[in-house]
C-alpha cells in the first residue's frame, strides 16, 4: 500500500522510520535536526526520559550533596547533563544514525560534530576545580580517539569506538581529574561522541 504523507508531520514520520529524511520547517526543525527526521514517538520519548532523569539526578545529587554550586552552575550543568544524555540516546536510534550518516555526509562533518563539543572548557570557566587542564585532557583525548574512529573502515568502526571507549573508563577510574558531582561528565560525553555518533549503520 502506498503511503501518504500528511502535511505538516516530520518528514513522513512513519512508525517505521521510512520517511524522507527532511526537516520541518520552523522551530520544530531544529528538533528534527537533533533526533532525525523520522525518529518515531518511542524515540523521541526514550530521548527525552533519559535527558531529564539524567538531569535530574545529577542535580538532585548535588544539592543532597551540598555541593554548593550557584544557580548559573546548576543552570549550565542542566543544560550540559540534557544534551548530553539525551544525545547518547538520540545518536544511538535508528532513526539518529540514519539523519546523522545520511547520504553527503563526511568523516569531516563527523569530525567537526566532535569538536564542536567544548562541554569541558564552558565548565572549566565555571567552576574553580575543573582546572583548564582537566578540560584539555577530555577535549584532547575526545579528538584523537575520533581521529582513530574515523582513520579506519566502516567494518571496524563500532569495535574501535568500544575499545576506545573501554579505554577512557578504566582511566576515568583510575585517574579522577573531575570533581565530585562531574565525575560522569568525561566518559557520558565519550559514550555520546564515540560509539553513538560515530558508529553509522543500522
Amino acid at each position: 500500500m502506498e503511503k501518504v504523507e500528511r502535511p505538516g508531520s516530520p518528514a513522513s514520520n512513519d512508525t517505521d522510520g521510512s520517511g524522507p529524511l527532511e526537516p520541518r520547517a520552523g522551530v520544530v526543525g531544529y528538533w528534527d535536526r537533533l533526533v532525525g527526521p523520522t525518529a518515531t514517538p518511542a524515540e523521541q520519548g526514550l530521548t527525552i526520559a533519559t535527558a531529564s532523569l539524567w538531569t535530574v539526578a545529577v542535580c538532585g545529587y548535588a544539592v543532597d550533596a551540598e555541593l554548593g554550586w550557584s544557580a548559573l552552575q546548576f543552570a549550565v550543568v542542566a543544560v550540559i547533563t540534557f544534551d548530553v544524555a539525551g544525545g547518547v540516546t538520540a545518536n544511538a536510534t535508528a532513526s539518529g544514525r540514519r539523519w546523522w550518516h545520511r547520504d553527503g555526509r563526511t568523516d569531516v562533518d563527523h569530525f567537526t560534530f566532535v569538536a564542536a563539543h567544548v562541554h569541558p572548557f564552558v565548565l572549566a570557566a565555571l567552576f574553580a576545580d575543573v582546572t583548564w587542564t582537566a578540560a584539555a585532557i577530555v577535549y584532547t583525548v575526545l579528538l584523537l580517539a575520533s581521529t582513530a574512529i574515523l582513520s579506519v573502515g566502516p567494518s571496524l568502526r563500532r569495535a574501535t569506538a568500544l575499545a576506545l571507549f573501554s579505554g577512557w573508563v578504566l582511566f576515568a577510574a583510575y585517574q579522577t581529574i573531575l570533581p565530585v558531582g562531574l565525575e560522569w561528565f568525561g566518559t557520558l560525553l565519550a559514550l555520546k561522541l564515540l560509539v553513538s555518533h560515530l558508529v553509522g549503520g543500522e
